[in-house]
């Protein structure tokens, strides 16, 4: 949160996990005392800094300079080959191929979203629901209509005043001691289904293509402990709610949120568009990704690619065995820019390069993080268990050190670096402003 340091100067304030008292954050930026702005250093630091910065945003510097060395001109458009199909395993929230769960919501150019806003006899308010989600309703925004290049836009609707539920929010028992592991859907279920039926004569659920459920700030993570993006993966599962206008597809119901996580709220929205989170495994560091990585960050180009967020056109598919290089834009420009090269190893392996910047939402990259990002995607690979193949696994080279044992954010290639995978050795060839031109060859 912004506050105020002992001098009454405006700074970021954090809290312990723990509880206790806010304090200074030192290593977020320091803030505009007028326009309550962070300030940024116009030089990118050496280090990234594994800080969240919820809401955070440098405008993509588009340049008009070009990389010198000759691109490749045949045909990448056979994208059939890399959009690689699930291979199911019966594990719920796996999507790493293609196509996503047809029961999921699609964005478009007029996403509608309903809040349905209610409140407890022991959470009462006065507040207008539009003022207490003003900063999600901006970050959800901003996030998923910038990374969009295909027109993506939220249509918001939000009533004026909170629904009175006429009993306490403690009486649904959704607190956080349930945990992971106990059956906490049964509650959650109940509480659901009690909301559905409170505004069921009022709203027409199947105007909209997502729900979210929120409650007055005064909530605490004790009482309603958990945030559900709840997505059925298939009609008339244990998981369905229905309304009096059939089921009910996408809705995100918004516990845990005591102390606001901007990037939270877009990870889980994603959930309700079939987007998964990496898979775990012991070994692999997590790659760069709202979905992904447990800070904020740009999305990947796999996850717009698969939620319709990034055209075909952007995408170069490499299908051919012969060497050929390629000229990725940094992954924050807005625009109809190519992003990518995929290459794919099988009917269910790809490899992915992208290129990252400290633009965007990756405002707090380092120079280490800057450069040709290069994973692998495995949807054979099983989800939330055992398993010696990795889902989604960073290529690095060589000299990249995980931190925190996990975060490989030294794998960027830099001019000059390569790796190899699978038969196939991506280089950097050239950098800069405008990106990385990578070549890919077969060995």
């Amino acid at each position: 949160v912004i506050g105020l340091n002992r001098y009454g100067a405006p700074a970021y304030l954090a809290c312990p996990y723990q509880g206790g008292k806010f304090f200074v954050d030192t290593r977020m930026p320091a803030i505009d005392p007028i326009s309550r702005k962070p300030l940024f250093p116009s030089a990118v630091p050496d280090k990234t800094n594994l800080i969240g910065s919820p809401g955070t945003y440098i405008i993509p510097q588009i340049v008009s300079t070009q990389p010198k060395k000759a691109l490749s001109t045949g045909s990448f458009d056979d994208y059939s080959q890399c959009k690689i199909a699930e291979v199911e395993d019966g594990s719920l929230d796996k999507s790493f191929g293609f196509p996503l769960p047809e029961i999921r919501s699609d964005l478009s150019s007029d996403f509608k979203i309903l809040v349905v806003p209610v409140q407890f006899t022991d959470h009462q308010t006065t507040s207008a629901p539009a003022d207490d989600m003003a900063d999600v309703i901006a970050a959800l925004s901003n996030f998923y209509e910038r990374s969009s290049s295909t027109g993506v836009k939220f249509n918001w609707t939000i009533p004026e005043t909170y629904f009175q539920m006429g009993r306490s929010i403690k009486s649904f028992d959704l607190g956080k001691e349930l945990g992971r592991d106990a059956d906490w859907w049964t509650p959650y279920k109940a509480y659901i289904e009690a909301v559905v039926e409170l505004v069921d004569d009022e709203i027409d659920f199947s105007l909209y293509d997502a729900v979210i459920i929120e409650e007055p700030r005064s909530v605490t993570d004790a009482e309603h402990g958990m945030v559900i993006p709840m997505a059925p993966y298939a009609a008339d599962t244990f998981t369905a709610i229905y309304s009096d206008d059939g089921e009910i597809l996408s809705m995100l119901i918004t516990g845990d949120d005591q102390l606001r996580d901007i990037p939270d709220w877009i990870h889980e929205f994603g959930h309700l568009l079939g987007l998964p989170d990496a898979n775990k495994q012991v070994g692999s560091s997590q790659p760069f990704g709202i979905m992904w990585a447990p800070f904020g960050l740009e999305m990947s180009v796999w996850s717009r690619w698969q939620a319709g967020m990034l055209k075909d056109s952007q995408v170069d598919c490499k299908t051919d065995a012969g060497t050929t290089t390629h000229w990725l834009r940094p992954v924050a420009w807005n625009g109809d820019y190519q992003k990518s090269v995929v290459i794919p190893v099988s009917d269910h392996e790809v490899i992915v390069v992208e290129s990252r910047r400290r633009q965007g939402y990756d405002v707090n990259l380092g120079k280490e993080s800057e450069g040709a990002y290069v994973y692998r995607i495995d949807t054979s690979a099983k989800m939330y268990q055992g398993d010696s193949k990795k889902i989604v696994d960073v290529l690095a080279p060589s000299r990249s050190k995980p931190v925190l044992k996990w975060a490989a954010v030294d794998a960027p290639l830099k001019l000059g670096e390569s790796v190899t995978s699978d038969g196939w050795t991506i280089t950097v060839k050239e950098t800069g402003a405008f990106g990385d031109v990578v070549e890919v060859k077969k060995n």
